[in-house]
This record gives C-alpha cells, structure tokens and sequence, in this order.
C-alpha cells in the first residue's frame, strides 16, 4: 500500500511539476511572442523613420542647392552692379576733372584778362 500511495503521490507530484512546467513554457511562449510583436514593430519603426529622414535629407539638399545657387546669382548681379557703379563713378570724375580744369583756365583768363587784352593790343600794333 505505501508503494500505491507514493506512486499515487509521486504521479500526482509529477502531474503537478509537468502542469507547472507547461504553464511556465506557455507563460515563456507568450512572453517571447510579446517581445518579439514589439522588436518587430520597433523594426518596422526604424525602418520608416529611416526613410523619413532620408527623404529629408533630399529636401534638405535640394534646399541648400536652391540656396547656393541663388547667393551665386546674387554674387554675379552683385559684382555687375558694382561693375556699372565703378563706370559710373570714373565718368562722373572724369567730368568733374574736366570741369575742375575747364573752371580753372576760365578763371585764370578772367584773373588775368587785363592782361592779355594788353599783350594782343601790344602784339597787334607790332603787326
């Protein structure tokens, strides 16, 4: 009879450990599957917002292109403008020079017109 009651025991003992055990792989099971349903969304994830900044990486790049190309048309308008300027500028000098010039002759012959009437008279009655 012992040997019935412990083999009774020893089987429901059993039964127990094996129900616990497949309780516990269930348990496991759903773990791992929960785990792994997030590292796949995590993944998937990664995946898309890898190629979002990919794209705005693109449209970040063609900005900058847009950017450069417009600061070198500026650069040429600027240099233009400043071409045009400096012609500007030397004519007007060259033009103030001359009137500097022109103002100054006219001066001295108006300084010194007494003068000269005198010298042509003295020079006409040499004739």
């Amino acid at each position: 009879m012992d040997e019935e009651r412990y083999s009774a025991v020893g089987k429901s003992r059993l039964d127990f450990i094996t129900d616990k055990l497949l309780e516990i792989a269930s348990d496991l099971k759903s773990i791992v599957a929960v785990h792994d349903n997030r590292i796949s969304t995590i993944e998937k994830f990664i995946v898309e917002r890898k190629a979002e900044e990919y794209h705005q990486k693109e449209q970040l790049d063609e900005r900058i292109e847009a950017i450069h190309t417009n600061i070198e048309e500026i650069d040429k308008n600027n240099r233009n403008s400043h071409a045009e300027f400096n012609a500007s500028v030397s004519k007007l000098q060259r033009y103030l020079w001359l009137g500097i010039g022109g103002g100054s002759v006219l001066l001295w012959v108006l300084l010194h017109l007494s003068e000269i009437v005198h010298s042509i008279q003295l020079f006409a009655k040499m004739i």
